[in-house]
């Protein structure tokens, strides 16, 4: 038995497996709210369209091309290599960012890196170089993402911090700091 599936139904099932399947490295809701100007992507989605949206949000972020009549023919059926090539184009377009610093002496310190722009961290985490001590001595108190929506992007500057504290709060002097952030590609207004 074959199954056919139109171009319209997989842009919207790829669409919603890279959110969750796909990036099986955080927990996070994926919601394609980005509003698009009518017509501006293909010729052949109306504006209103429930996959409009969708597919202008996979043109914009490089992951799917319509034909070269400037159309997205969402009713033709996909094959196995255009999927492919969807996905190994989200794919390249996930990034992980770093950064790192010495902090100085304190009980308390933390870093943020942030994801280039128009992308968003969906996942994060950090090191502690503390030379002489044991890692016990140092307690990750909070990992976390942040959005910054007063800056006017398609979403913000996105930025994933992490903190930690000296479990005895007596002051340390770790060496260095790190912090990472995996980036993908925005989908806020």
């Amino acid at each position: 038995m074959t199954i056919q599936l139109s171009r319209r139904t997989v842009a919207l099932a790829v669409a919603a497996f890279l959110a969750f399947a796909g990036l099986a490295t955080a927990s996070f809701v994926l919601t394609l709210t980005r509003t698009a100007e009518a017509n501006d992507k293909f010729d052949d989605i109306a504006t209103g369209t429930f996959f409009h949206d969708s597919t202008a949000w996979l043109k914009d972020n490089g992951i799917a091309d319509g034909f070269n009549d400037g159309t997205f023919k969402p009713n033709d059926n996909i094959t196995r290599g255009q999927a492919s090539y969807w996905f190994a184009n989200y794919n390249n377009a996930i990034e992980v960012v770093r950064d790192e610093y010495d902090p100085g002496i304190d009980t308390t310190f933390g870093l943020g890196v942030n994801c280039p722009f128009g992308k968003r961290a969906i996942a994060g985490g950090g090191s502690v170089r503390t030379p002489g001590r044991i890692s016990s001595d140092v307690l990750m108190t909070s990992s976390y993402s942040e959005l910054d929506r007063s800056i006017p992007i398609s979403g913000g500057l996105s930025t994933w911090y992490v903190r930690w504290r000296a479990v005895d709060d007596t002051p340390i002097d770790p060496s260095s700091i790190q912090v990472e952030a995996t980036c993908v590609p925005n989908t806020y207004p």
